[in-house]
């Protein structure tokens, strides 16, 4: 029985009881009980009601998604390797990104990589194209490129996306078949990266160019980033003493010489 019904007097139910409708004569307990079953009564049909908005709701929700869905489809067609059916090779992502207004060499483009969760750089799924194009609530291309600029501003003015975008790189540009990254391509990307970003970007290419002929680890492509965030252009606060790459401390000592 509800506390609150106990509560009420006589009376109290009587009037209750008339407010919903019901038989407002016999006990009290007969009129709780009344009033108590037409509650229950109540909460089914609006739980029944409500189960039925909320299946709507979700049915319109998969036909929109659906349509949405069909409509990324034959964009991507427009740019789809006839050759390899369900990917973009080289030729349409040039044409993608000069539809968007966007150079290839942008490192824009690894932002947009990222939202689309790009497994390569040398191609593009179908389905990895979608999921960025929802991701980033496009329905056409022309809203991709109306996207590009905010991208483009949260890459260069959010560290937090900057190092997801950084960390995403590594994989991304890695050989599928190769555990770390070809020497090349981290130079490459660390020229790209990480230009305005540190201070002794070209000191660090041109010691790792001629003093580190190995692919370079996961490890290393990680602290290079906290190593540029933490430590000062003088290197007056690096400490040898912290878990720092091999690679890394012999570029400090090697700066260290230099000066």
């Amino acid at each position: 029985m509800s506390a609150e019904l106990s509560r009420m007097k006589v009376k109290e139910l009587q009037d209750e009881c008339r407010r919903l409708g019901l038989r407002a004569t016999g006990k009290k307990a007969e009129m709780m009980e009344r009033i108590l079953e037409h509650r229950s009564k109540k909460r089914s049909v609006e739980s029944k009601n409500g189960m039925n908005e909320q299946g709507k709701s979700k049915k319109m929700k998969v036909v929109n998604e659906d349509r949405w869905t069909r409509e990324l489809e034959k964009i991507f067609h427009n740019y789809e390797d006839l050759e390899n059916a369900g990917f973009m090779s080289e030729d349409g992502i040039l044409a993608l990104c000069d539809h968007i207004g966007v150079d290839a060499q942008d490192p824009v483009m690894l932002a947009l990589s990222l939202h689309m969760k790009a497994q390569s750089m040398s191609e593009l799924s179908r389905e990895e194209f979608i999921t960025g194009m929802k991701t980033l609530e496009c329905h056409t291309i022309e809203q991709l490129k109306a996207k590009m600029p905010s991208l483009s501003k949260k890459y260069e003015n959010d560290a937090s996306f900057f190092a997801h975008v950084y960390a995403f790189s590594y994989g991304f540009a890695k050989e599928k078949d190769q555990k770390s990254l070809g020497v090349e391509t981290a130079l490459a990307l660390w020229e790209l990266l990480l230009v305005k970003r540190f201070p002794l970007l070209n000191d660090w290419v041109d010691y790792v160019k001629n003093h580190h002929k190995n692919a370079i680890s996961k490890d290393v492509w990680t602290q290079t980033l906290e190593f540029t965030i933490h430590v000062k252009p003088d290197l007056s606060n690096y400490d040898e003493n912290s878990a720092w790459p091999v690679l890394i401390d012999d570029f400090v000592a090697h700066m260290k010489e230099k000066k």
